[in-house]
C-alpha cells in the first residue's frame, strides 16, 4: 500500500551500509540473509509465496530450518508479554510500602513503645479488599486493664457503681452515697491498687465489716478471697526496680489484687516445690500453701481449677474441714451445672437470684465468674491414677488433638460435685477510638464480627458501646435465652454428630482421590453448598457462585433447586439423618431451623429486590454503595461517586451463642452463612477458639470474593488469626502468640484505621495501576513488534535492537514506577483516613477489573500501530515496491522514532495517573527522560560497542543517529504525533469520567462533604462561644433570665431584642443607647458576609478574609467588646 509522504526519504551515510528495506528484500532473495532484523513489504502480484500458494518460488525454498528459526524468533518476540520485570519490581515496592507503614507515627503506640510491624509484606495490597473483620473482644476492642468492681458471697452482692461501657450505652447515673475507702485501701502495693476500683454505698452491706467480723459468714468469705489468691497463674516480676503483677489473663492480676485488698496478699509461687506463698494483712503472718495439681483454663472447659493444702493456720480461718481442697473458676454456664445438688446456694430459688443477679451485672458490662469449691477426701487413689494417665504418651496425645483421654476424664471427675463460694465481677473499659473506628469501619461497607467468650448480655453491651450493634438496627437473636432448646444439647452430643459427618467426608474423599475426580470436584466447589429440606424434599443449593450472585442481580431467586452428585446427595442423607435423630430428642429444634430460614429467605429476597431496585448489586454478598445519580439520571459507579455505603433496607445484626454455632453451623451451614453474610454486623458470645476459627471458615469459603480480617490479642485467637486471609495481632497484655502468628502487629485497635483506610486503600489503588502499568507497557512493545513484523513477510524481525529491551525495563520506566508505587496519594492522608466512603470503591473491586485491563490492553494495541505504522508514513514510504526505485526509510530511522516515542508516551501514560505531584515525582521523571537522551547519546557517538553482549551491526545501525534524526523535521513532527494521538484516548476518557480509576478532578462528593460538616460544626463552635461571651455580661444574664425557658440566644434566622441594654453597655464602660441592641449572629464566615460599606477594610485588613467568624448589627456595641473587636469600627456598618 502507499503511505503519505511528510517528507523526503531518509538518506545518509555511515560507517556501517544503511540497511533499508530494499536491502532487506535482496538479503531475502539470495538467502544469505537471516537476521531478524530488517523490514520488508512486498506484493504478492509480483513475488511467489510459500504461505499464500504452498508452494516454493525458485529463488526461495523453505525447509524446516528455516521454519524453526522463524518460530524460534517469534518466541522471542511474544515472550517479552509478559512482564518479567514485576518480579524484581514488585519486592521493592513492597518493601517501601513496608517502611512506610512502620513508620507511620499514627500507628505507634507509646504505652509499649511499638510501631506497627509488617510481618507479611505481600498483603500490603489486600488491606485495601477487607470484607469482614473478625474481632476478638478483650485485649482487642477492650483495654484489657481489668479492675475489680463487685462479688456475691453468701448470696449478698457487695459493691455498686457503673461502669464506662454502661455510661456510654445508657447515659450517666447519678452514683448513690459512698462509704469513704477503708485504710486497707491506701496500703496496698502499687503493683496492685490499679487493678481494683471497689466502691461500697453508705446504706449497703459492707464486705470490709464482715471480713472484720469472727463468724461462719466472715469465713466463707475469707476463704473466697483465699480462692482469689490462690488459683490463678501470676508471677511478680521486678521491672526497672518496681513490681509488676505478670498474668496470662489480666483477669488474674484483678483477683490477685482483690485477694490483697480483703486480706490475703500474694508473694511468691515456686512450682518446683509446688508452694504458693501468701501474707495475712490483718496480723503479718506468712502461709505456704501446698500446690498439689493445676487444671489450666481452656476455652473447651470454660474452668480452672487448684488442688491445693492448706496449712492449719489457714485452715482455721476458713473455718475448718478438710485441709486437701479444690477451688474452681470459671463461666457461669459451666459451673452452675457441676454443683453438688443440695449443697449450700445450689437450691434453684438461690441459683435462680445469682443468675439474675449475674445477667444484671452483664448489662453494664461487667465480666463475671462464679468460684467454687471442693474437700477431698479421697485424693490419694486419685493421684495415683492421675499420675498414670500423665505419664502415659498416648493419653497426652489424645489430650493435645482435643479428643477424650482419661487425663479430662479424671479431671471432669475432680470437678464434680462441687459447693458454691460465690461470683466476682470486673470490668475491662474500651479502648481509645474504638468506637469512632468501628462506625467508621461499618460505614465503608465492612461487616464487623465481634468473637467473645462473655455472657449474651456482656456482648451485646459493650457490641452496642463500639457501635457494633446500632441503637436503630433490627436484632436476630439465636441464643440459648431465644430459643431454649438449644439448651438442651449437649457439647459431646454435637462433638458426635460432627465427627460423623467428618468421617463420611472423608470416606466421601478418600473415593476421589484420582486427579480426574479431584479436578471435576474443584470445579463443583464454587457451584455453592448442599442443605437439605426434608419437608420438601428437595435439595436446595444456596446461591453462592459468581454466576448465580449475577442471576440474583437480574432479579432471579436466591435459591434454586439444583442437581446433586451422588456423593453430594450422600452426604445430604447423612446430615438428614442426624438432623432426624436430634429432632427426635429435642422436637423445638425444628422451629428454630425453620425461623432460621424464614430469616433467610426473608433477607436475601428483601436484598435482591433492593439491590433490583438500585441497579447495583453488592459483590459477594457485600452491602451495596448509595451511589449518587449524575445529572442525567443514570447512575454512576465512580469512586468520587460514592456518597455513603449502607444497606438497602435497615441494619440486621446478628447475635450467636456457643449452642447456636453448634448447632446450625454443623446442620444448616449454608443456611447460617447466607443469613450471617446479609447482616451488617454479628455478635457471637461464649464462642470457644475452635468456633471463632469455624466461623470465620464459614464465612471465607461460604462467600466467594470475601476477603477476611482477623485480629486480636491472645493465644486463644491464633486459630482465628491463622484461618483469615490477613491476620493481625494487638501487641497487648496476653503474650506474643497472636502477633507472631499474624501478618501485621499493632498496638491498639484504633491503628485499623490507619491500616485500611489510609494504607490498605491506597495500597491496593497504587497496586491495580501497578500491574495495569505492567502489563500496558510489555504489551505496546510486544504489540508493535508483531504489527511491524507483518510489514516483513511474517519474518520475526525486531523493530528495536535487544538492546532497548533491557534499556526500556531497567533504565527508563521502573524509577518512576516505583516512586508512583509508594507515594502516590489521591487525597491527603487525613482525608482518606476520616472519609469512609472511600474505602466502598475498594471493596466493590473497582480498581483491579478485567474491563480496566481491556482498557490498558486497548491503549497499548492503538498506540503500537502508531509506532509501527507512523514512523514510516512519516518518512516518505515508496510509492512503488519494486527494487530499485528508491532507498526506502533506513531501519535505524524507524527504530530510533519508535522506541524514542514509546519511552516518552509511556511515562506521559503513567504521569497522567499520579494525583499528588511533589519534587520526588517530578525528580524521578526528569530523569526517567534524561536516561533516554543520555543512551541516545551513547547509541549515536559511543562505539565500538560498549556491552560484549550486543551485536555489532545493531549498535553500529545507530551510529551518529542523533545528529541525523534531531536535524530532521519529519522526526519532531512524527515524535509529537505519536505523542497526542496516543494521550488523546486516554484524555479524553479521563475528561469523561470514564474510568474510576482516574485521578478525581472533580473533588469527591465524600471528602467534599466531610469538609462541609467540619465547617459546620466549626461555625456552631464559634457561635457557641458568641453565647458564652454575652451571657458573660451580668445585665445579660437577668435579661436571659427574664425570658421565657431560659433562653439566652437565638440563631441565624431569629433575633433578640434586649430592652434596656445601656446597663450592659455601662459595665463595659459605654454610654447609654435609646435604641434596643439586636443580637443576631450569624452563621456565615465573615469573608462570605456581603457587606454594604466601604468602610468595613478593618475586618478585612486584620483577619484578611481568612479568619471565620460572626458579624453583628449596628450597636451590637457590647458583644463586639467581648470578643476582644476593635472599638473604632464605623457606624454605617450593614448587613
Amino acid at each position: 500500500p502507499a503511505f503519505p509522504s511528510f517528507s523526503r526519504p531518509l538518506h545518509f551515510t555511515r560507517c556501517v551500509p544503511p540497511l533499508s528495506i530494499s536491502h532487506a528484500r535482496k538479503q531475502a532473495r539470495t538467502h544469505t540473509h537471516r537476521t531478524v532484523s530488517p523490514p520488508t513489504i512486498r506484493s504478492s502480484r509480483q513475488y511467489d509465496y510459500w504461505y499464500v500458494e504452498g508452494q516454493c518460488g525458485e529463488d526461495r525454498c523453505i525447509d524446516a530450518t528455516y521454519w524453526a528459526q522463524t518460530w524460534g524468533s517469534y518466541v522471542l518476540v511474544l515472550y517479552l508479554y509478559i512482564p518479567t520485570t514485576l518480579i524484581v519490581t514488585l519486592p521493592f515496592i513492597q518493601l517501601f510500602q513496608c517502611s512506610f507503614m512502620s513508620s507511620d507515627v499514627d500507628m505507634y503506640d507509646e504505652t509499649v513503645d511499638e510501631p506497627c510491624a509488617v510481618g507479611n509484606a505481600t498483603l500490603c495490597d489486600e488491606l485495601g479488599q477487607i470484607s469482614h473483620i473478625f474481632s476478638d473482644k478483650t485485649g482487642t476492642l477492650t483495654a484489657n486493664h481489668m479492675e475489680f468492681r463487685r462479688c456475691v458471697i453468701g448470696g449478698v452482692a457487695y459493691g455498686c457503681g457503673d461502669t464506662a461501657i454502661s455510661r456510654t450505652v445508657r447515659g450517666a447515673v447519678a452514683p448513690p452515697p459512698l462509704r469513704p475507702p477503708p485504710p486497707a485501701a491506701q496500703t496496698m502495693r502499687k503493683c496492685s491498687s490499679s487493678f481494683v476500683s471497689f466502691e461500697e454505698a453508705a446504706d449497703a452491706p459492707s464486705l470490709f465489716e464482715l471480713i472484720a467480723r469472727n463468724d461462719a459468714a466472715a469465713a466463707a468469705a475469707h476463704e473466697f478471697f483465699l480462692a482469689m489468691a490462690i488459683n490463678h497463674s501470676v508471677t511478680i516480676e521486678d521491672v526497672k526496680g518496681e513490681q509488676e503483677l505478670a498474668a496470662s489473663s489480666p483477669d488474674e492480676q484483678a483477683f490477685v489484687a482483690a485477694a490483697e485488698l480483703f486480706g490475703f496478699e500474694y508473694l511468691s509461687r515456686d512450682t518446683f516445690e509446688g508452694v504458693v506463698r501468701l501474707r495475712q494483712r490483718a496480723n503479718g503472718a506468712m502461709h505456704e500453701v501446698g500446690l498439689l495439681e493445676v487444671f489450666p483454663y481452656e476455652s473447651s472447659r470454660k474452668r480452672m481449677s487448684v488442688l491445693v493444702q492448706l496449712p492449719p493456720a489457714l485452715l482455721s480461718l476458713c473455718g475448718g474441714g478438710g485441709a486437701t481442697r479444690l477451688y474452681v473458676k470459671g463461666a457461669d454456664s459451666i459451673m452452675l451445672t457441676l454443683l453438688q445438688p443440695g449443697s449450700e446456694g445450689a437450691d434453684p430459688e438461690k441459683l435462680n437470684s445469682l443468675e439474675a443477679l449475674l445477667s444484671e451485672w452483664a448489662e453494664i458490662a461487667l465480666r463475671t465468674l462464679v468460684w467454687a469449691k471442693k474437700e477431698v477426701s479421697n485424693y490419694d487413689a486419685w493421684a495415683v491414677e492421675y499420675a498414670t494417665a500423665k505419664a502415659s504418651p498416648e493419653e497426652q496425645q489424645n489430650l493435645k488433638l482435643g479428643k477424650p483421654s482419661k487425663i479430662t476424664d479424671l479431671q471432669r471427675q475432680m470437678e464434680s460435685d462441687l459447693v458454691l463460694q460465690g461470683a466476682s465481677a470486673i470490668e475491662d473499659k474500651l479502648q481509645d477510638g474504638v468506637p469512632e473506628i468501628l462506625r467508621d469501619l461499618r460505614t465503608a461497607g465492612i461487616k464487623v464480627w465481634m468473637l467473645t467468650g462473655d455472657k449474651v448480655g456482656t456482648a451485646m453491651n459493650i457490641a452496642r458501646a463500639c457501635n457494633i450493634l446500632p441503637l436503630e438496627a433490627e436484632i436476630i437473636e439465636f441464643t440459648c435465652d431465644s430459643f431454649p432448646v438449644l439448651n438442651e444439647l449437649s457439647t459431646a452430643e454435637m462433638l458426635a454428630v460432627q465427627q460423623k459427618l467428618d468421617s463420611f467426608r472423608a470416606a466421601a474423599a478418600e473415593r476421589e482421590r484420582g486427579w480426574i475426580s479431584r479436578l471435576i470436584g474443584y470445579f463443583k466447589e464454587g457451584q455453592g453448598v448442599a442443605v437439605s429440606t426434608a419437608s420438601k424434599g428437595a435439595h436446595i443449593v444456596a446461591d453462592n457462585t459468581p454466576m448465580r450472585r449475577y442471576r440474583r442481580r437480574k432479579g432471579r431467586q436466591s435459591l434454586r433447586l439444583t442437581a446433586l452428585s451422588d456423593e453430594e446427595a450422600a452426604f445430604e442423607r447423612e446430615v438428614a439423618r442426624q438432623t432426624k435423630l436430634l429432632d427426635t430428642k429435642h422436637p423445638q429444634l425444628k422451629r428454630a431451623r425453620d425461623v432460621l430460614t424464614a430469616h433467610m429467605e426473608k433477607l436475601v429476597l428483601k436484598f435482591n429486590a433492593a439491590d433490583d431496585a438500585k441497579g447495583i448489586a453488592g459483590a459477594d454478598g457485600l452491602k451495596a454503595a448509595d451511589v449518587e445519580a449524575g445529572a442525567d439520571g443514570k447512575h454512576d459507579r465512580r469512586p468520587d461517586r460514592i456518597a455513603s455505603v449502607t444497606s438497602p433496607f435497615r441494619d440486621v445484626c446478628l447475635i450467636l451463642d456457643e449452642k447456636a454455632i453448634e448447632y446450625f453451623g454443623t446442620l444448616c451451614k449454608p443456611v447460617l452463612t447466607e443469613v450471617a453474610n446479609v447482616c451488617r454486623s454479628v455478635v457471637a458470645c461464649r464462642a470457644r477458639k475452635d468456633q471463632k476459627a469455624q466461623m470465620l471458615n464459614m464465612i471465607k469459603f461460604g462467600v466467594p470474593g470475601s476477603c477476611c480480617l482477623a485480629i486480636g490479642d491472645g493465644a486463644n485467637d491464633v486459630a482465628m488469626i491463622k484461618a483469615g486471609h490477613i491476620g493481625v495481632g494487638i501487641i497487648g497484655k496476653e503474650g506474643m502468640e497472636a502477633v507472631n502468628n499474624s501478618d501485621f502487629a499493632i498496638g491498639q485497635f484504633r491503628f485499623l484505621r490507619g491500616l485500611l483506610l489510609v494504607h490498605g486503600r491506597q495500597n491496593y489503588r497504587r497496586y491495580a495501576t501497578f500491574c495495569y502499568f505492567m502489563f500496558y507497557q510489555s504489551s505496546t512493545m510486544v504489540f508493535s513488534l508483531f504489527l511491524y513484523s507483518l510489514l516483513c513477510e511474517a519474518s520475526g524481525a525486531l523493530l528495536y535492537p535487544y538492546f532497548i529491551f533491557d534499556f526500556f525495563t531497567v533504565f527508563y520506566t521502573p524509577l518512576a514506577l516505583i516512586v508512583f508505587s509508594v507515594s502516590d496519594q489521591d487525597v491527603s492522608k487525613e482525608e482518606s483516613a476520616h472519609t469512609p466512603h472511600l474505602y466502598s470503591a475498594s471493596i466493590q473491586r473497582v480498581y483491579l477489573t478485567s474491563s480496566g485491563f481491556a482498557r490498558w490492553l486497548s491503549e497499548a494495541f492503538y498506540l503500537a500501530v502508531l509506532l509501527a505504522y507512523l514512523p514510516a508514513a512519516a518518512y516518505g514510504w515508496p510509492e512503488k515496491t519494486h527494487m530499485g526505485e528508491h532507498e526506502d526509510p533506513a531501519w535505524s530511522a524507524l527504530s530510533f522514532t519508535a522506541y524514542n516515542a514509546m519511552v516518552i508516551v509511556v511515562l506521559s501514560r503513567l504521569a497522567l495517573e499520579v494525583h499528588s505531584w511533589t519534587v520526588l515525582e517530578v525528580a524521578c521523571w526528569t530523569l526517567s527522560i534524561l536516561a533516554l537522551v543520555v543512551t541516545n547519546l551513547m547509541f549515536s557517538y559511543w562505539y565500538p560497542v560498549p556491552f560484549p553482549t550486543v551485536p555489532d551491526s545493531q549498535w553500529g545501525e545507530f551510529n551518529n543517529i542523533l545528529a541525523i534524526m534531531y536535524s530532521q523535521p519529519a522526526f519532531w513532527l512524527c515524535l509529537v504525533l505519536i505523542v497526542f494521538l496516543a494521550l488523546a484516548p486516554a484524555l479524553i476518557l479521563d475528561w469523561l469520567h470514564v474510568d474510576p480509576t482516574s485521578p478525581l478532578r472533580n473533588a469527591l462528593k465524600a471528602v467534599a462533604s466531610t469538609r462541609a460538616a467540619q465547617a459546620l460544626r466549626r461555625r456552631t463552635t464559634e457561635m457557641h462561644e458568641v453565647n458564652e461571651a454575652w451571657l458573660s455580661i451580668p445585665s445579660a444574664k437577668q435579661s436571659a433570665a427574664s425570658r421565657p425557658n431560659g433562653e439566652a440566644n437565638v440563631g441565624e434566622g431569629g433575633g433578640r431584642s434586649v430592652g434596656g441594654a445601656s446597663a450592659a453597655d455601662a459595665e463595659l464602660g459605654r454610654g447609654s443607647s435609646s435604641k434596643p441592641v439586636e443580637y443576631r449572629p450569624s452563621l456565615r464566615p465573615m469573608s462570605e458576609v456581603p457587606v454594604e460599606s466601604k468602610k468595613t477594610s478593618f475586618l478585612r485588613g486584620k483577619r484578611k478574609n481568612k479568619q471565620r467568624g460572626f458579624t453583628f448589627s449596628q450597636n451590637d456595641q457590647s458583644a463586639k467588646h467581648v470578643l476582644g473587636l476593635a472599638t473604632n469600627e464605623p457606624k454605617d456598618l450593614k448587613v
